[in-house]
């Protein structure tokens, strides 16, 4: 395995550790409060590495990055309050995936094969069962409205990655480091938060000295250090390596999640993650014998020379 695989590989594990973190520890903490906390946290990082000089090329991709960006991590862990993480990883790749099959079909005027289009008929059927298997435990009406919610965030989630994506490639192409990118697009995000947070709790709220430990274990291990690792590794890893590696996501979150208190092992959640599982593997092979299109990951950028 080389250095950028394992980098990869690295940051899909931490993403799946972060999201069980999450339910498990930060279920009760408010929403917007977790958000201002986290991504102030790496704001402040990454602006310390990179300093506040912002590169003249690229700036209204910049603004666009911020705005994809806000949708992408207020949807994804709005849908984590409410769903188990494997659920929102499956979903979350499905619609990531589907929106980068018709980008790069517009785009480059490219029809998928057929092998692929399967694959992805494959993918949205198990997250139909998954969906139906979280709407069925939850039968209040309330509870309802919340998945149903939670599961529009999810699907949100993975088109605007695709976005984020695209406009990540740009700043990259036009010289931006990754240190300057992770240090300058989370403006919006935080902007959301602070708002959000003063609507829902007026005056100043500041995290108990019990809870800064848990979020600031979980920024780190599930914002922080992924962004990091994959703004490193995609500069040079191709697409098709990143999508292997993110294939593994939902099963690997539903094994991290079994010993957490928070969730409940359940047959009908397993057996929708396989088949969203293999059916990525599908399309894993698909590509291998097709020109490749851009393989998004939320909140990074994905080069499809060789090869969401």
């Amino acid at each position: 395995m080389s250095y950028d695989q394992s980098l990869v590989l690295l940051s899909v594990a931490l993403q799946s550790l972060g999201k069980v973190l999450y339910g498990t520890f930060l279920d009760e903490l408010s929403l917007p409060l977790f958000l201002l906390s986290s991504f102030g946290l790496t704001a402040v990082v990454f602006v310390a590495v990179a300093g506040f000089r912002v590169p003249e090329a690229g700036r209204g991709h910049l603004l666009l990055l911020n705005l994809w960006s806000a949708a992408s991590f207020v949807g994804f862990f709005f849908a984590l309050r409410h769903l188990p993480p494997a659920v929102v990883a499956s979903i979350e790749l499905c619609a990531a995936l589907l929106a980068a099959i018709v980008l790069a079909s517009v785009q480059d005027r490219l029809v998928p094969r057929r092998l692929r289009l399967i694959a992805c008929a494959g993918i949205a059927a198990g997250c139909l069962l998954l969906c139906r298997a979280e709407i069925g435990a939850v039968p209040a009406a309330s509870a309802s409205l919340s998945a149903w919610l939670a599961i529009a965030a999810a699907l949100l989630t993975g088109l605007t990655s695709t976005l984020s994506a695209r406009e990540s490639k740009v700043l990259a192409t036009a010289g931006w480091k990754p240190a300057q990118v992770l240090a300058h697009r989370f403006y919006l995000t935080i902007a959301i938060a602070a708002a959000w947070l003063a609507l829902e709790q007026p005056g100043l709220a500041l995290p108990q000295a019990s809870s800064l430990l848990p979020i600031m274990l979980v920024a780190a291990v599930g914002v922080l250090a992924p962004l990091l690792l994959l703004q490193v590794a995609l500069r040079r890893s191709d697409a098709l390596t990143v999508m292997i590696c993110f294939a593994a996501q939902p099963l690997l979150s539903f094994l991290i999640a079994i010993p957490s208190p928070a969730y409940e092992w359940d047959v009908p959640t397993l057996f929708g993650v396989i088949v969203v599982t293999l059916f990525l593997g599908l399309d894993i092979l698909a590509q291998r014998k097709a020109v490749p299109a851009v393989i998004p990951v939320r909140g990074e950028r994905h080069d499809r020379t060789r090869t969401r």
